[in-house]
């Protein structure tokens, strides 16, 4: 809200200071011919910030030590002796008798009819299927070639070798009838005509016969032997063990465990909570007040002339 005002007051001020407007700070509207203008100072209330040293009241802390007398519960062992009452199992071996059922075996001879599956062997005809092989003749056409040598003349290029590279082609090529000498230069290519064996082909067609074994299944009569067996009833003596059962007496020595009340005695320790006075010392944090030097900014209202003019002959009211 202050800070509102001061700017308010800021904008009064501006706005009489700049020319064409009224004492109220309101603009007018345009003039007719001015004949003098009028000026007027006037004191305004200017916001300025300024800092200032105050003296402040605060509150500090500061250790203190303070010693005080605290009553504590202490735990004193008191010992008494007690006698105590207790039970023991003490053992004692006495002879008892005890009456008892034994089983006996008895063992007896019995005849006894089993059962035994006997074999036998009888023959039966029947008829098998047997897997053959069977000669088959067939016919195939065959090709012949039935040519022959014939003798013709072939006309063959022949060329001479350098004689520093191949002397033996050289003479070859003399042979056969070269016009070029072996050590000349590489002449001409040669021709020559030599009578080589060609053979000339004729194909003839021929039947051939030929024969395949084919398989066949074929029923042929058959004996075989069959075994069957047949049950037959025997007898035999088996032993047998059967239980009896007796009654029999004997003494048995048994142990016995029998209570007995003993006393013994015990030192027994209890605390009992007594109490004691002690000084312990505490540091405690007492308050006091300090006055302290603070830099404070403040807006002070500082008075300002300011010059206002305006026109005498304005045509606002």
């Amino acid at each position: 809200m202050m800070r509102t005002m001061l700017w308010m007051a800021v904008a009064a001020a501006v706005a009489m200071s700049l020319p064409g407007t009224s004492v109220a700070g309101t603009c007018c509207a345009p003039c007719a011919p001015v004949a003098a203008v009028e000026c007027v100072e006037k004191v305004v209330q200017v916001p300025t910030w300024v800092t200032e040293t105050r003296t402040v009241k605060c509150i500090e802390y500061r250790p203190e030590l303070r010693e005080e007398t605290v009553t504590v519960m202490k735990a004193v062992p008191v010992k008494r002796t007690i006698e105590q009452q207790y039970t023991v199992m003490v053992p004692q071996t006495k002879t008892r008798t005890v009456t008892q059922t034994v089983a006996k075996p008895v063992w007896e001879e019995k005849e006894v009819q089993y059962t035994v599956m006997v074999p036998r062997q009888e023959t039966k005809e029947g008829v098998r299927h047997v897997c053959r092989a069977v000669p088959v003749t067939k016919t195939c056409k065959v090709w012949k070639d039935e040519g022959e040598w014939e003798e013709r003349e072939v006309t063959v290029p022949v060329v001479r070798q350098v004689c520093y590279r191949s002397r033996r082609m050289a003479r070859r090529a003399q042979r056969l009838g070269c016009c070029c000498s072996p050590c000349a230069a590489a002449c001409e290519p040669c021709t020559v005509t030599q009578v080589c064996k060609v053979w000339v082909p004729n194909l003839v067609e021929h039947e051939v016969e030929y024969t395949v074994m084919k398989h066949e299944v074929v029923e042929e009569p058959c004996t075989y032997t069959v075994t069957k067996c047949e049950p037959e009833t025997r007898t035999r003596k088996v032993r047998l063990c059967r239980m009896e059962c007796e009654e029999q007496t004997k003494e048995v020595p048994c142990v016995e465990w029998v209570p007995e009340t003993r006393t013994r005695t015990l030192t027994h320790v209890s605390y009992e909570c007594q109490p004691e006075e002690r000084t312990v010392s505490r540091m405690v944090m007492v308050p006091h007040e300090v006055e302290r030097q603070v830099q404070v900014c403040v807006c002070r209202m500082v008075e300002k002339t300011v010059k206002c003019c305006r026109c005498v002959r304005c045509c606002c009211p």
